[in-house]
């Protein structure tokens, strides 16, 4: 009962790493967008010092998201759900 509980538990968690990856890779393909918009907005003639603000706020959070993608690289594989059973089988045949 405790492995079964205890596997769920963990691939739950490491399910939500997976969408926050996901999620985390959509939104700095929108934010890497978003800045390609500001720099032609600044080739088309607009004033740089009325984007700047923007600008820095989009740079600062595509760091966030690289920073948060770079430690996420690595997710763990998803745990057995018989892991239990194999676990049991295991054990008995060292006895």
């Amino acid at each position: 009962m405790f492995c079964e509980e205890f596997t769920a538990a963990v691939n739950e968690a490491r399910m939500e790493l997976r969408a926050g990856a996901s999620s985390a890779k959509r939104e700095l393909e929108r934010v890497r967008s978003e800045i390609q918009n500001v720099i032609k907005a600044i080739k088309a003639g607009l004033p740089p010092a009325e984007l700047k603000e923007e600008m820095e706020t989009l740079q600062a959070r595509k760091e966030t998201l690289l920073a948060q993608l770079a430690s996420a690289t690595e997710l763990p594989p998803l745990l057995h759900p018989n892991m239990a059973n194999l676990w049991r089988t295991e054990i008995t045949q060292l006895r």
